[in-house]
């Protein structure tokens, strides 16, 4: 998944989250490539845009993002927790 600073994405993102709470997220993402919104500012935010399987996302700042969708990809929300030795 792709992460844009606002004003750099290749296109304007299909979905505006900026009112959205996260129970409706997912709903609001389906079927749809982009997505831009404050919610998309959180770790949470970042894990249901990886969860929707998202093109890319547009945040106010792209380092955070980024690594929340790595975490994201290595550690989904279904997979179990490694436990540290």
């Amino acid at each position: 998944m792709g992460v844009h600073a606002a004003g750099q994405a290749p296109q304007p993102p299909a979905v505006n989250l900026e009112s959205d709470d996260a129970s409706q997220v997912s709903i609001r993402l389906q079927g749809v490539k982009s997505a831009v919104g404050s919610l998309l500012n959180t770790d949470e935010g970042v894990q249901l845009a990886v969860t929707a399987g998202l093109d890319f996302i547009v945040v106010k700042q792209v380092l955070p993002a980024l690594l929340a969708a790595c975490a994201a990809t290595k550690n989904p929300a279904n997979a179990p927790t490694p436990i540290a030795h």
